[in-house]
Formats: C-alpha cells, sequence, structure tokens
C-alpha cells in the first residue's frame, strides 16, 4: 500500500517532492527501490524533503537537514558535517548516552512469566520457542515478513494457534481470547496505533479506560466522574502534553498518542505487556520518554515482549534478544553478544540457509 501511494505521488511531472516518513511501514528491498528512485529525480532537478525520524536514512539519501524541536528551528546544516551524535543532542538536547536508561546490571534470576514452546499460528508462525522472565525485557527482531507480530497476537489471543504450548506464570495459557489475556494481566500495544489501537473520535479518557471498563462502571452506567479522575492521573504520570483528559486523542501528536496507549496498558499489564514497534512514528524527544517508561515498567516487576525493527533501540534497551526468520525462532542473543552486528548475521544466514533448504526439496529426484 505504501509503495502504492509512492508511485502515486510520481505522477506527471513533479517539481518538488514531499515524503512524510515515507519508511514506517516499508523495510528492506522496497526502501532500496524508495531510494534508487530518489536519487534518480535527484539528478533530474527535482527538489525533495524528506521528513523521518530515522537518523540512518538521513545519513544516506539527504545533503542538508534542518532540525526542528518543539516547533521551532534548531538550525540547518550539510548532513555532512554532523555526526549521528552530534544530530541527536540537537534534536534532543541529550547526548546519545543519555538515550538508553541503564541495563540492569545482572540477568534476571526470577520466574518465567511467559513460556512459549513449539508454537504454530498460520503460515508465519511454524515453530517458535522463547520466554520472559519476571521483570525482564526480551526483544523479538527479524525481518519485516519473519512472524514478529503474529506470534504477538498468538500470545495475547487475536490469532488461532495451531499446536505448541503457551505458558503463563509457569501454568498453561488456555484461555486464547483478548478477554482472558486482559484478566490475567496481560496487555497488548499494537503496531499501528491508528489502525489497532486507539479510538480516534472519543477523548484521552475514554481511550486509558477503555480495556477496564468494568472498574469504573457502576450500576451498568460509566462513572464519568471516576474516567477523568483516572485519565488525569495516568496523564500526569506518563507526562502526556495535553489541555484536558476531554481532548480527542486524533488531536495529539504521534508521541503522546503513543503515551496515552502505554498509560492504559499500564493499568491492565500487571504481568506482562507485549509492545509491537512501540517507537514508530514518534520523534526521538518522545522515544527518550518512552524508553525510560519501558524500563521503569520492568523495574516495577513487569515482563516486556518487545518487538521491534530499530536494531539500535533493540540493543539499547533489551535484556535478551531473540531472532526469528520465515516463521522460526533461530536463536538467542545476549550478554556481550549483544549487537547490531549479531542480530542481523543471525536473521540474513538463516534466511539464506531456509531458502536453500526449500530449494533442495524442491529439487526433482533421479
Amino acid at each position: 500500500q505504501q509503495m502504492v501511494e509512492l508511485a502515486k505521488a510520481l505522477v506527471g511531472r513533479v517539481r518538488l517532492l514531499i515524503l512524510d516518513e515515507p519508511t514506517a511501514v516499508i523495510a528492506g528491498r522496497e526502501v532500496d527501490l524508495l531510494f534508487e528512485n530518489m536519487r534518480r529525480l535527484r539528478n533530474e532537478d527535482v527538489g525533495i524533503v524528506y521528513v523521518s525520524h530515522r537518523l540512518e536514512e538521513i545519513f544516506e539519501i539527504a545533503d542538508t537537514v534542518t532540525i526542528l524541536k518543539d516547533g521551532q528551528l534548531v538550525g540547518t546544516s550539510p548532513v555532512s558535517a554532523l555526526t549521528r551524535e552530534e544530530m541527536i543532542t540537537r534534536m534532543v538536547g541529550r547526548r546519545l548516552s543519555q538515550i538508553y536508561p541503564p541495563r540492569r546490571t545482572a540477568p534476571a534470576g526470577g520466574p518465567d512469566v511467559l513460556t512459549v514452546r513449539n508454537l504454530k499460528a498460520g503460515p508465519r508462525v511454524r515453530d517458535v520457542s522463547l520466554n520472559v522472565k519476571v521483570g525482564e525485557i526480551v526483544a523479538v527482531a527479524g525481518m519485516v515478513g519473519s512472524g514478529r507480530t503474529e506470534v504477538a497476537e498468538a500470545i495475547f489471543g487475536t490469532r488461532a494457534v495451531e499446536s505448541g504450548v503457551i505458558e503463563f506464570d509457569g501454568k498453561p495459557f488456555e484461555t486464547m481470547l483478548p478477554k482472558g489475556s486482559i484478566g490475567h494481566g496481560l496487555g497488548f500495544l499494537t503496531e499501528s496505533r491508528k489502525d489497532d489501537g486507539l479510538f480516534l473520535g472519543l477523548p484521552i479518557s475514554a481511550n486509558i479506560v477503555a480495556p477496564d471498563l468494568d472498574g469504573i462502571t457502576k450500576h451498568g452506567l460509566i462513572d464519568r466522574k471516576q474516567e477523568r479522575a483516572v485519565a488525569m492521573q495516568q496523564i500526569q504520570d506518563f507526562s502526556v502534553a495535553t489541555p484536558s483528559p476531554d481532548v480527542k486523542i486524533g488531536n495529539l501528536s504521534g508521541g503522546n498518542q503513543q503515551k496515552v496507549l502505554f498509560s492504559r496498558w499500564s493499568r491492565i499489564a500487571s504481568r506482562l505487556l507485549i509492545l509491537d514497534e512501540p517507537t514508530r512514528g514518534v520523534d526521538i524527544g518522545a522515544k527518550v520518554e518512552i524508553y525510560r517508561i519501558v524500563r521503569r515498567l520492568a523495574d516495577s516487576g513487569v515482563g516486556v515482549l518487545m518487538i521491534s525493527s530499530e536494531l539500535p533501540e533493540i540493543v539499547g534497551l533489551s535484556d535478551r534478544v531473540f531472532v526469528m526468520a520465515q516463521g522460526h525462532v533461530v536463536g538467542e542473543i545476549k550478554g556481550d553478544a549483544l549487537g547490531e552486528e549479531a542480530i542481523m548475521d543471525l536473521a540474513v544466514r538463516s534466511v539464506g540457509h531456509r531458502e536453500a533448504e526449500t530449494d533442495q526439496r524442491a529439487e526433482p529426484v533421479g
């Protein structure tokens, strides 16, 4: 869908092209194709304004960069004149070393809050085994289409499970519906907040209490005073920038919308919180706040299962990483071995290995 939208923007004689987060939902070859076309257009004297929170893309494709912070101009300079750390410092007002909260000093030693063994759930989840301990942040990495989101959906109960075992606090988890998951203290912050996470036409207060209406209902009616009180407290605790809980959530920035979702699920997820692309489409300042929220939840004893396509945040935030390729968990990385190169090497090599196996099985005999 995103590639179709990009193609539509190139119809006719284009002199100026404005691209706003064009790679938010594409990856791999599609990004390469986009950049090839951008370079071709630049050589044809087309001006391009490229809006992105992904700094590696700015360094790869842009000639100059203009940095905005809180609606004000910080500065404009050639990309070649800045390092990644300098750019982040200007955007956030913090040094790169301050972006991620301190990692736990020792491996989590508590019991497993979640155990998954040999999970199968549709064509993209063929054999997945992983675990999350109390107070631990565990990431699931892999290429787009590797089955990461589908695993989260199967655990939460929005995707049918074919076979395998899911245990919650050491007991078989057989209530495979979102309502049962919520009742067991499990929350799921979905990949697309606008499509699957938020009620954009409703106020912030209604969005915060949505999964727990029983808790604010009296005699079959929602207690609006209690709803507002809960929302006010969550807005304060999660530093949501809004003048009132009555503001429609669709009017908030992406970062503040995401913080509202964290405030919602923190009330529910007393045991486990699943995060699918938790910083997608938010600026670096909001990312820093979200990283601290995630670590704070883990420090309070909540297990966190995080899916992310952002390798720096996986490395900077996670205690352990499971790597997926073509519906399988192909390895686990932890400790000093945890790095971007190790994750990508495992993901890419595993894809190549499985494709080779498929080709061999497809060869005719004799």
